[in-house]
This record gives structure tokens, sequence and C-alpha cells, in this order.
């Protein structure tokens, strides 16, 4: 059957990613109640991992830092257009790497119930050496756009009309 909108969920303490200066034994959902939770996703602190923000009805904000480090490369992409959609939600990122094929991704701030994520792009890596070749933008006005001196490791803002035209 369906459950009422008051149900409540118990965390269990395995696998969940702990609250900032807790200890690393507990998770910071220990012994806590959730419900109606809504999560939005992005990154906090700007180092490349994506982090959890867990707001609940009749209950605290939680803040999950995923606090991976820096093994593994990465790139953060903001948009931003001179007028109208400033953040040009609905735009395509392309990231293109020499001998892979290219990541696609989609700038919206839609996820869950009653939330907004990062506007950002996030692209993860891995330990892969392939070297970045370029970035595509393709704006919500259909106009495509391509950078080529992006490094990696790095949160970048693309400014429309600042790239090279792409075909």
């Amino acid at each position: 059957g369906a459950l009422a909108p008051s149900s409540r969920f118990r965390q269990r303490d395995e696998g969940v990613p702990r609250s900032p200066g807790g200890p690393p034994h507990q998770s910071c959902c220990h012994s806590n109640y959730l419900s109606q939770a809504h999560t939005q996703l992005g990154d906090i602190n700007n180092d490349g991992a994506i982090d959890i923000v867990v707001t609940n009805n009749n209950g605290p904000v939680q803040r999950l830092l995923n606090d991976v480090g820096t093994r593994h490369h990465w790139l953060m992409v903001g948009l931003e257009t001179a007028r109208g959609n400033r953040f040009a939600i609905g735009a395509k990122v392309g990231l293109f790497r020499r001998g892979q094929k290219p990541l696609w991704r989609r700038v919206h701030v839609d996820g869950s119930y009653l939330s907004s994520s990062d506007i950002r792009v996030a692209f993860g890596l891995g330990d892969s050496s392939a070297s970045l070749e370029s970035v595509v933008v393709k704006w919500p006005s259909g106009e495509p756009e391509i950078w080529k001196d992006i490094r990696i490791d790095m949160l970048v803002t693309l400014r429309q009309g600042t790239g090279e035209r792409w075909h």
C-alpha cells in the first residue's frame, strides 16, 4: 500500500556520510527520524566533489560533505548569458577528451521535491589521463560555442559570446 505523507523513516548508520566535525564512526543521521526529506546536490566547497544538503520538514538541515579529496580529476562549469536566461538553464555542455567519447550534461536545477540543486554542471573524470581538447556549449538560443583553453580540476565560468563559433 501507499505510505502516508506523515510516515517517518529511520536512517541506517551504515554507508551514510558524516557531518562536518562529527566523529568518523558516527553518521550524520544517527538516531534521527526524517520526514519528507528534500535533497539538494552541489559542490558546496568548490573542491570538485558533489555534496548533499538534506532539508527535512519538522527537522534539522543536514549538510553532507563529500570529502574524497582530489584523488580523481574533475571539471565544474558555470554558464552566464548577457540577457534573459542568465544562467543558461536548458543549455547543453559537452566535454571532449582525446581518444574518449564526449561527455554531455544539461544545465538544470530540478531534482528533488521542493528543492533546487547547483546550477553548475559537474564532470567527474576519474583517474583518466586523456587530455581535455575542448568544452562545447549549446546555448538555449541554439548557438553553439567552443572553448579550447580549459584546464581540468577547476571551476570555470563560460560567458556567452566569449567562445569560438562551433559547427
